[in-house]
């Protein structure tokens, strides 16, 4: 019980969550840094295109992974440190049968396997996401919830969820890039499902994940008119 209580840098080694809560009133994560090793992705230059596969030359800090299972390719823009946008943006996804995976060519060329043909070409740099699942930070089913100083480095779905939470203050959230990494994240930093009465976000930064930035999924329900204390007319439905 309440082992590894005083750390402030948590390190996933495998494909977790690393918070999970439930049924929570007044649950407060503070004053801590999330990060993977190994990461949830590998990046580098494109040196030979197949149908069936793609070499890539692995830039550091980035690693030769083998035996990783490859969901999506991203092309990206070095010069603006981004994923590339514009009329370069591609992303490509995949599902892959389990006994196919990443192997090694040579010392520092890996070599990615594909379901189909995509429109890489060779000098592209992308990076390798090998999987998109599970969130850094999910909480369901629960009131009040604060989260604050937290720095995610890595994850390997989305960084942050919230289902069915009701009244949520997040301050002094930052998932940016770090220590010469490429990416820093394989989706979406911030994702609210269903969070209702407020939301108050402040101080925060989110920069070079794959994916959106912040989304909100929630339903509302514009009143029209009150008729009495137990009728009314909605209006629309967002």
């Amino acid at each position: 019980m309440r082992q590894g209580i005083d750390q402030k840098l948590l390190v996933g080694t495998s494909i977790i969550c690393i918070f999970y809560a439930q049924y929570c009133n007044g649950l407060k994560i503070n004053s801590l840094s999330i990060d993977f090793d190994p990461l949830p992705f590998t990046a580098g230059y494109i040196v030979n295109v197949t149908d069936n596969y793609l070499d890539v030359e692995i830039q550091p800090p980035h690693r030769t992974d083998i035996n990783r299972q490859v969901q999506g390719l991203i092309r990206y823009d070095r010069k603006e440190m981004r994923p590339a946008f514009g009329s370069k943006t591609y992303h490509f996804y995949q599902v892959q049968p389990t006994n196919i995976n990443t192997s090694l060519v040579s010392t520092s060329i890996l070599r990615i396997p594909l379901t189909s043909r995509t429109e890489l070409t060779i000098g592209d740099a992308i990076v390798t996401i090998y999987y998109i699942f599970i969130p850094s930070i999910l909480v369901t089913d629960s009131t009040d919830l604060i989260i604050q100083s937290i720095n995610i480095h890595s994850y390997w779905r989305i960084a942050l969820v919230t289902n069915r939470v009701k009244r949520v203050i997040i301050s002094d959230y930052y998932v940016i890039l770090y220590d010469g990494r490429w990416l820093s994240a394989n989706s979406d930093c911030i994702h609210f499902i269903r969070t209702s009465e407020y939301i108050s976000l402040s101080n925060s930064k989110c920069q070079r994940q794959s994916d959106d930035g912040l989304n909100v999924l929630t339903p509302y329900i514009i009143v029209a008119k009150a008729i009495n204390t137990t009728t009314v007319i909605n209006q629309a439905f967002n």
